[in-house]
């Protein structure tokens, strides 16, 4: 696929996310909005308050890309993720990645009592995404890289982070849906 077609793709996929959180998560209270299954366990407000959290980092470094990076002057050619990127894109993919991991402390929800106002964030970084993929299609995908927001020892393709960002919603997004799964949810009571 080239990169035109894998950002358009991207883009799709992060408005079916914007499109489950609209129809599923808005409508709950605040209550069912902090629900949390166990101690230690998060709740679905604080699944996409952790999107926010690393959606934000990731923004802003995608922000420097498009501020300074190198543009694209040749054809649209095959993107393919580097071993590096693949391996976070395997383990960030709600349909392969079955390992489950702690968020490192930069990554975690800000606090454990979500608003709403965490769904209206979530949607605003979505469109903020969005915008940043329409302008990707200028830059290359491959050349450019960024640091991840955990270390500044790993480097990734602007692609693969564009890619792990998507991935990485998708994945908390089927992990607050599976919340709601749960038997001992509570009621739908909506706001």
């Amino acid at each position: 696929m080239n990169t035109t077609e894998l950002l358009d793709s991207l883009k799709k996929d992060v408005e079916r996310n914007v499109s489950t959180v609209k129809s599923i998560f808005a409508p709950l209270s605040a209550d069912l909005l902090n629900w949390k299954p166990a101690p230690g366990k998060w709740s679905v407000g604080e699944c996409i308050e952790h999107l926010n959290v690393t959606d934000h980092l990731y923004l802003v470094r995608f922000r420097k890309v498009l501020m300074s990076g190198r543009k694209l002057f040749l054809s649209r050619d095959h993107y393919k993720p580097s071993l590096l990127g693949n391996y976070f894109i395997r383990q960030t993919d709600p349909k392969i990645g079955t390992v489950k991991f702690t968020a490192p402390a930069v990554y975690q929800p800000s606090n454990s009592n979500v608003t709403h106002e965490a769904i209206v964030e979530f949607i605003r970084k979505q469109q903020l995404l969005t915008e940043t993929m329409e302008k990707a299609k200028r830059y290359d995908l491959k050349k450019n890289k960024i640091y991840t927001p955990v270390t500044n020892k790993v480097r990734l393709r602007f692609g693969d982070a564009l890619i792990i960002t998507v991935r990485h919603d998708q994945r908390h997004i089927l992990q607050a849906l599976n919340v709601m799964k749960l038997e001992n949810f509570p009621q739908q009571a909506t706001r």
